[in-house]
């Protein structure tokens, strides 16, 4: 059996989870280990017979706290371990405080796998925001130690296009299997975001605040009931959540309920199925609100949901975060997407890895 070592970012965020969702039900035979040494875990990977986290005991903990020896960096010892190093996810390449070390990891764990001739995949992934050159060129150069690396959007592709190992194929959660549930006409919801933590849009938390407020109360005016969605707690959702309730007077909050994600993806999934509206920040709300077939209106914070949008040929309503106070009268007018073809072309991501575990 092939063993698969994932790099993934897990904080409880929804769309995060519906990757490695995704893939631990594409590869059953398959044993996945999670480079991922917290505890807080351990029951949503109860749910899969092939995933578990990477070990890590208390003795490792003790040798690591007094400097004699990480497991967590003993990268030779992984790459003799498993046959793939998997890097899965969205925004993964952006330029940030932390970017340097980052790469650093990045590029040791890589010529590890590399040495030992073992498979390196990128998967679902975007490029950006990025100001410098040298930061485009070092990531240039890593992807040439790679075997596999699809990107999600053709503004990357087109980045990185002469690399022979460099792919588009749409998200892939395009292809997630969503239920089915019974349409509730009057319900809106809004995906929600925490402006203070992302770079560059603290500036506007208390506007989006004031108009996210008014566009509520203004709805409930109109027969509506509301639904606020928090995608990730960890990156302060929930937060901006209770700043808004705060703003909408007394006789207002009983039309209004909460729906808070943590760890249980099918509850989730099925809130967002029975809304007749989405206004949705989050990047990954946006795209199952269309999965599931309500009408959408993104709330544009950066430029991986303009491309989304941009490469859908997405045609409704959108309002970016300079614009906040048109939120304040939104119109939930449907717009019909076709997704087909984004539901099969989505499943590509996996191409070249089907390709290689599927060999003898």
């Amino acid at each position: 059996m092939k063993k698969i070592l994932v790099d993934i970012y897990l904080a409880f965020n929804l769309g995060d989870d519906l990757f490695l969702d995704v893939l631990a039900k594409r590869y059953p035979n398959y044993e996945i280990t999670i480079l991922h040494p917290g505890d807080n875990y351990n029951s949503f990977f109860k749910q899969y017979k092939n995933v578990k986290k990477l070990p890590y005991s208390y003795l490792n903990k003790g040798l690591r706290k007094i400097g004699i020896y990480n497991v967590l960096t003993d990268y030779k010892k992984f790459a003799k371990k498993y046959d793939v190093l998997l890097f899965l996810g969205g925004g993964i390449f952006r330029e940030e405080s932390y970017s340097e070390s980052l790469l650093k990891y990045r590029y040791e764990i890589i010529s590890s796998f590399n040495k030992n001739n073992k498979k390196i995949f990128f998967l679902g992934c975007s490029f950006g925001p990025f100001k410098s050159k040298d930061f485009y060129t070092k990531y240039f150069n890593l992807f040439k130690l790679c075997d596999d690396i699809c990107f999600r959007d053709l503004y990357s592709f087109n980045l990185f296009k002469s690399l022979k190992n460099v792919r588009y194929a749409p998200d892939i959660l395009w292809s997630y299997n969503l239920k089915k549930y019974e349409l509730k006409d009057n319900n809106i919801g809004y995906s929600l975001i925490n402006p203070k933590h992302k770079l560059g849009l603290s500036q506007y938390y208390y506007e989006y605040l004031e108009y996210t407020s008014k566009s509520i109360i203004k709805n409930i005016k109109r027969g509506y009931k509301i639904n606020l969605l928090s995608f990730c707690e960890q990156e302060g959702d929930l937060i901006v959540v209770e700043e808004i309730l705060k703003n909408i007077p007394i006789e207002f909050k009983e039309h209004i309920l909460v729906s808070s994600y943590n760890g249980d993806i099918e509850a989730m999934l099925e809130v967002i199925s029975k809304l007749k509206c989405l206004v949705a920040a989050r990047f990954h709300a946006v795209l199952l609100g269309l999965l599931s077939e309500i009408n959408v209106i993104p709330v544009i914070y950066s430029n991986k949901t303009k491309n989304l949008l941009k490469d859908i040929k997405f045609k409704g309503t959108v309002i970016e975060f300079e614009n906040l106070q048109l939120l304040e009268n939104i119109e939930c007018i449907t717009e019909t997407l076709k997704i087909n073809n984004l539901k099969v072309e989505s499943e590509s991501h996996f191409l070249k890895l089907d390709q290689y575990l599927m060999r003898k």
